[in-house]
């Protein structure tokens, strides 16, 4: 912009351009002068919030040398869901949860059921004695077997009406889990189409990037063969630049949506 401003003055005081051509410039320039202000501060923002979040002091220097480019989502969206409800922190809490649900409802029944009691003995005693140079022996063996049969057949339903709350217990944790185990594929099915959405627009977009970088070459040319102006010139590259940009943030959007999809896998896409 501001190199616009300096060609654009220059011709309107040798006569090439009219004088609103000088304006329209100025305008412009401003107008890029506080986006640029604004892009500035956004870029100390971002550092200083990388910074915070891998705890570093603020005012450390750091490079970011890392940049964005892109490279084909593999995984299928079966395997995904598969290992999301296999591995999932919150189903495996819902899974102990259900099966202590089902527990209780065992030790509440026990009460009703009937108990038996079986007790066994067994004795064994030998003597000796020696009468006029004469030894005897006695044995003696015995065996006792019992048993005791308990079955509670009345306790005013108190037994009833606590297997009746654990079965309801059991029901409401079979529903928790099918409810979240519903959602989570639910999220992963969503997470993975935001996916190839934002994947199907990058490849899409690619055509767009050659036609904007074309665009500018035929109005270079037709400058400088005096068939085109200079504001187009520049109007041409300021809309390259911004779909540069508009790819630059389909890339984010990508990437950000793939690891949105990770933290519902529990794990990086990665290792899968």
């Amino acid at each position: 912009s501001r190199r616009l401003l300096d060609i654009t003055g220059e011709l309107v005081k040798s006569g090439k351009l009219a004088p609103v051509e000088a304006t329209r410039s100025r305008v412009r320039f401003e107008r890029d002068r506080r986006q640029h202000d604004t892009v500035l501060t956004e870029l100390v923002k971002s550092q200083q919030r990388a910074k915070d979040f891998i705890h570093l002091p603020l005012n450390a220097f750091v490079v970011f040398t890392s940049s964005l480019t892109y490279e084909p989502f593999g995984p299928t969206l079966e395997p995904l869901v598969e290992f999301a409800l296999a591995h999932s922190p919150e189903l495996e809490r819902l899974d102990r949860s259900r099966e202590s649900a089902r527990l209780d409802l065992h030790a509440a029944r026990e009460p009703a059921r009937p108990t038996l009691n079986l007790t066994g003995a067994y004795n064994s005693s030998e003597a000796f004695s020696t009468f006029s140079n004469r030894r005897s022996a006695t044995f003696g063996r015995d065996w006792n077997v019992g048993g005791t049969l308990a079955w509670q057949f009345y306790d005013f339903s108190v037994t009833r009406e606590r297997v009746r709350q654990a079965r309801l217990r059991v029901e409401l944790a079979e529903l928790a889990y099918d409810k979240a185990s519903r959602s989570t594929g639910l999220e992963v099915t969503n997470a993975f189409m935001d996916v190839k959405t934002s994947e199907r627009q990058i490849l899409d977009f690619e055509s767009v990037r050659e036609s904007a970088r074309d665009n500018v070459e035929i109005l270079h040319i037709q400058f400088q063969n005096g068939r085109g102006g200079i504001l187009d010139v520049f109007d041409a590259e300021t809309e390259s630049r911004n779909v540069d940009l508009e790819y630059l943030n389909l890339l984010v959007s990508f990437y950000a949506t793939q690891d949105r999809l990770a933290l519902l896998l529990g794990t990086t896409l990665d290792r899968l």
